[in-house]
């Protein structure tokens, strides 16, 4: 994940690492730093042997860096989470172009295809993993996208399945559903959202504490001059409604 590895795409080929971790048996996906091989990224390196798979950029190469045998079995499952990913990537592209139909379109096409292959790939294993992160991205860009176009209950489903898929751990869906709230003066729901996301917050700090510095949040000026707003405006709903 060094910044030239970024470049070539790395980020995009960790998500999908990622999603496909708890279908391999025995493979670990972690954050690599620099493997001086810059131009040949994306990288991945096999800590016990060293060896090193370069210009990992289509996923028929992340389905066979992640094959345990020689005759390389592909699980369906795997191709489909594959496939719908790239279709996150695309809406991702829209919502930077701020073209949030666009988007919303392609986020439930990812969603319609792959939601099913995610689950049950998440269900081979039952460690903590990040299998379904993708899952929850595309649900909270959706959510944001819907929150655009003024569709407000379609933004309050997108959001609610995002946290309820992450364990209600996804601050990104809190985050929606207090603005959404907001714009619809349910203060009541408002509040309820914020308290929960501030218990959040305080639990992804703890959970900092004990990573790499490397691995830990950085919350950019903006994070956090949003985060200092939502606390004004928490402190606000709890003198009013208590």
């Amino acid at each position: 994940m060094s910044p030239g590895c970024v470049a070539d795409g790395a980020q995009n080929v960790l998500s999908k690492l990622e999603a496909l971790e708890s279908s391999c048996e025995g493979v670990i996906i972690t954050r690599g730093v620099c493997c001086s091989l810059c131009g040949s990224g994306p990288i991945a390196r096999e800590p016990g042997s060293g060896r090193k798979h370069r210009r990992i950029t289509s996923n028929n190469k992340i389905l066979r860096l992640l094959s345990s045998s020689d005759t390389y079995l592909v699980n369906p499952n795997q191709e489909t989470v594959l496939e719908s990913i790239d279709f996150c990537n695309r809406g991702d592209e829209d919502l930077r172009r701020k073209n949030y139909k666009g988007a919303i379109q392609l986020y439930a096409k990812a969603l319609e295809t792959g939601m099913k292959a995610a689950i049950a790939l998440n269900n081979e294993n039952e460690n903590e993993n990040n299998t379904l992160q993708w899952v929850i991205n595309a649900l909270c860009n959706e959510a944001y996208c819907k929150f655009q176009i003024k569709d407000v209950v379609g933004t309050i489903v997108s959001a609610k399945t995002a946290y309820q898929m992450s364990k209600k751990k996804s601050s990104e869906s809190l985050e929606v559903l207090q603005e959404v709230y907001e714009s619809i003066k349910e203060e009541n729901k408002e509040l309820e959202a914020l308290e929960a996301l501030f218990l959040l917050y305080e639990q992804q700090e703890e959970e900092d504490k004990v990573k790499p510095m490397r691995l830990r949040k950085r919350l950019s000026p903006m994070e956090l001059g949003k985060r200092r707003s939502l606390g004004f405006r928490l402190s606000k709903l709890q003198t009013s409604l208590y």
